[in-house]
């Protein structure tokens, strides 16, 4: 986020860009620009609809010595590493400061003026704060070759022995590739019908280059993830100073957006007659679309096969991701605290994974109290809430209201070191727009190792039930990177639905089973009739293994309804009891993988805390396991 060449001299313009005003800068005599810094206004949610679509619609055009053809043809964000929204690119030469600064450093030379534009499509308006950095350089210094960027969607090369070889980048003349910027879109959850067994993954396709009309590859790689830095299907977001995948919705293998970035500084890649640059892309855009924005140098007598794209193919290719508010806890004002006051406590000292490094940081003492937040929202309508705690050795357990309704029950914030947590499925609740609603925190307990009662949280998100895809569906930045499992699996209260005619009169969540232990499973590949499309997994089990969730009910009753399960051949046989009564005995053994719903009668809840749990008590004969997996719960009052 820092200009490796300094200050230089700056053209700093606030600016109002419509489809009849665009801002056009012109550079005179010879020199080189060496910073292109754009600030959008504020204030601005990172990957909403808005956000995502504003950055689409504006186009950044470059040209060089009077030149009529632009060097430089890219949407605004992309040109910055943002090819879906604000990503959390943050590389050597292009991304986002924290200070929401979109910044590129490529060195542009000119030797007779350069002209700068940003315009906009129909419809569009922004209010941006442009500044250039330039440095003076002789023109007899400037040499022929001229920075370019292109945006295009790609082709499949039209040789048909060299399937699926699929063209970013054909150039004629000299130059050398500096850097390659890719949005992937993946429109399918499961796997493509057409794949052979372990192909079924966007990311295999081998990266070649062809360098002066070569007919094998000098460049020719093991994989696109491997490309871009990582492997094994990684749902991680990083940035580095080479490489990133600045953005992912979709985690490992799920639908939604992707934003890869790969710069070549020590390793660039000179051509002087010609060059083509391709991914192997082994499905077609039904199943994973791609984009790219192409970083290069080029000859001024140089030529470029994609011709520029229109504004429609900016935005045609990809679906947007469901949006959020992420609310950092330690800004949210304080309604109440009983006891002790929360603070802003600076977690730096425990590692990188807390957004803007700050949590609220409550010292409670004892059990019964309760610190309340004002938490805001853009509108009214419903919204599932999700957060972010922190877990230690002084933890305690906690519940959670939101406008006084119950949301969680059970959060065990015991660790064994300080930690961030697993974000949190709250549940669901009704929001007025402003800031009179209210999210509180109430103590009612501690784990038998725990050494009190206190409490950290990172941030809350808010996000509108209609946007609601589950966690497979969020992108969640840096700090939680590394996490196979995004959700806290004690906090799944939408897999329990329990309702008297068409209210809802319970919520649950499971805590930390005794023996084994629970994690997320995608089962798109499976059946695409699981809840998010996903199970928990309940794995490491043997006989006597228990797993339970708490129910609270604002209604007692007798209830009917169904348990879905998974059946595979490693599963086992568990029993439920509820309030300690027996209700059955399940045996989830099957030849192949499926999602069985079994019928559940007379069910007796009371009002307040109910107990289910299920107990492992052997498995078929013919099974090699002890395995479980849960889906949902569903319950009517008679």
């Amino acid at each position: 986020g820092s200009n490796p060449l300094g200050e230089g001299q700056r053209v700093r313009d606030t600016i109002t860009v419509t489809s009849v005003s665009p801002y056009r800068q012109e550079l005179s005599g010879s020199g080189a620009i060496t910073g292109f810094e754009v600030r959008l206004p504020d204030p601005i949610l990172p990957q909403s609809e808005e956000t995502v679509l504003l950055l689409k619609q504006l186009k950044l055009r470059i040209y060089y010595d009077g030149a009529d053809i632009p060097s430089v043809e890219v949407p605004l964000g992309d040109f910055f590493g943002c090819s879906y929204g604000i990503t959390d690119a943050k590389t050597l030469l292009y991304g986002v400061r924290d200070d929401m600064i979109l910044y590129n450093y490529y060195y542009m030379p000119y030797a007779d003026g350069a002209v700068v534009e940003i315009l906009a499509n129909d419809g569009y308006v922004a209010d941006l704060t442009v500044e250039i950095t330039t440095e003076a350089v002789a023109r007899e210094a400037i040499g022929s070759l001229r920075f370019c960027a292109r945006f295009n969607r790609g082709e499949y090369s039209d040789n048909p022995k060299r399937m699926p070889d699929y063209t970013f980048l054909e150039a004629s003349g000299v130059g050398r590739l500096v850097g390659l910027n890719l949005h992937v879109y993946k429109h399918n959850n499961y796997r493509d019908p057409n794949a052979a067994p372990g192909d079924e993954w966007w990311g295999e396709g081998d990266e070649k280059f062809f360098v002066d009309g070569e007919t094998f590859p000098s460049w020719f790689g093991t994989g696109t993830e491997d490309f871009f830095g990582y492997a094994w299907c990684s749902g991680e977001v990083f940035s580095r100073a080479l490489h990133a995948q600045s953005y992912n919705c979709g985690g490992k293998l799920g639908l939604g957006n992707r934003v890869l970035s790969r710069l070549f500084v020590l390793d660039s890649v000179p051509f002087f007659q010609s060059f083509e640059g391709c991914l192997e892309k082994y499905y077609g855009d039904n199943y994973a679309s791609y984009a790219f924005t192409t970083y290069f140098y080029l000859d001024s007598d140089g030529s470029v096969r994609q011709d520029p794209y229109d504004y429609d193919d900016y935005c045609g290719y990809f679906d947007r991701d469901p949006a959020y508010v992420m609310n950092e806890a330690e800004l949210l004002p304080v309604i109440h605290a009983d006891g002790a006051k929360p603070m802003q406590q600076v977690m730096t000292a425990f590692g990188k994974n807390w957004s803007q490094d700050v949590q609220v940081f409550w010292t409670n003492d004892r059990i019964g109290q309760s610190l309340e937040l004002a938490l805001p929202s853009i509108s009214d309508g419903e919204y599932v809430l999700l957060a972010s705690f922190t877990t230690a050795s002084n933890y305690g357990i906690y519940s959670v209201t939101a406008n006084g309704s119950v949301l969680n029950a059970w959060i065990d914030l015991y660790g064994k070191s300080v930690a961030a947590d697993y974000l949190t499925e709250l549940g669901r609740v009704s929001l007025t727009k402003g800031n009179d609603n209210r999210i509180a925190f109430t103590c009612i307990g501690k784990n038998e190792f725990s050494g009190g009662y206190f409490f950290g949280l990172d941030f809350v998100m808010v996000i509108p039930v209609a946007d609601y895809t589950g966690f497979d569906g969020l992108n969640i930045s840096s700090y939680l990177r590394g996490m196979d499992s995004i959700v806290r699996l004690n906090a799944v209260s939408d897999r329990f639905r329990i309702t008297a005619g068409e209210q809802s009169v319970a919520v649950g969540s499971f805590y930390t089973p005794l023996g084994g232990s629970l994690s997320a499973q995608n089962m798109g590949y499976h059946a695409n009739s699981y809840l998010h499309d996903y199970q928990l997994w309940w794995t490491g089990t043997s006989v006597g293994s228990e797993l339970t969730a708490t129910i609270v009910a604002t209604e007692g009753g007798v209830f009917d309804g169904t348990l879905a399960l998974t059946v595979a051949a490693d599963f086992g046989t568990v029993e439920l009891y509820v309030n300690g009564q027996r209700v059955g005995s399940y045996d989830c053994y099957y030849g192949a993988v499926e999602r069985r719903v079994f019928t559940l009668s007379g069910i007796s809840l009371q009002e307040g805390s109910n107990t289910f749990l299920f107990r492992i008590s052997g498995k078929n004969p013919t099974s090699s396991g002890y395995l479980f997996g849960f889906d949902l719960l569903e319950l009517q009052k008679r």
